[in-house]
């Protein structure tokens, strides 16, 4: 508009990561035949070893490194304000993101501390999400503008299935860059 306020829809992509390192540590006890119960050492120098059941410890580590992957395909609708300074112009939106696809490639942690495969512990589609974003913006041309962005989302809802037994709700900071075309 001319005013300054303007409506904005598209198509966006968003991605997040995350690594983390875990490491399990399990101790088994367990009584085995044919353990060195024994040495007995004479005057001579003779040794005599005495073999029987004896309890054996046993300790396993294991080191994982883990990288998860969040995907969301989504329709933003922002309605902002601009001010333009030339070729370059900078403005302040709000709105929401309609999800139209959300995939989860990773793992998490078990209830008992082990790394397990998650891919069902997440929704295809998470819903609503809302948004608001900083944008500074050059046009090169004069319906085309490439655009970067400082923007900030959270869900509405949760992202995981009834399967998780944990409920994650994300809140993102993130930047973009982008072309933008006018009608």
């Amino acid at each position: 508009f001319d005013n300054g306020l303007y409506f904005k829809m598209g198509l966006e992509y968003a991605a997040a990561r995350e690594r983390f390192r875990h490491r399990t540590e399990t101790i088994t006890t367990e009584i085995l035949p044919n353990q060195v119960i024994g040495i007995f050492v004479d005057m001579n120098g003779d040794t005599t070893i005495t073999l029987g059941n004896a309890p054996v410890t046993t300790i396993e580590t294991r080191n994982w490194r883990v990288k998860n992957s969040y995907r969301s395909i989504g329709i933003p609708i922002n309605i902002g304000y601009q001010f333009d300074r030339g070729p370059w112009f900078y403005g302040l939106d709000a709105g929401i993101i309609y999800n139209l696809q959300f995939d989860f490639r990773g793992m998490l942690l078990s209830p008992s501390g082990e790394p397990v495969e998650a891919d069902n512990y997440f929704k295809n589609n998470i819903g609503i999400s809302f948004n608001t974003c900083l944008t500074a913006g050059y046009r090169s041309q004069e319906n085309w503008s490439v655009l970067f962005k400082l923007n900030a989302r959270t869900q509405s809802a949760n992202i995981n299935t009834d399967m998780n037994p944990v409920n994650q709700r994300y809140t993102m900071v993130g930047t973009g860059i982008g072309l933008e075309y006018e009608f």
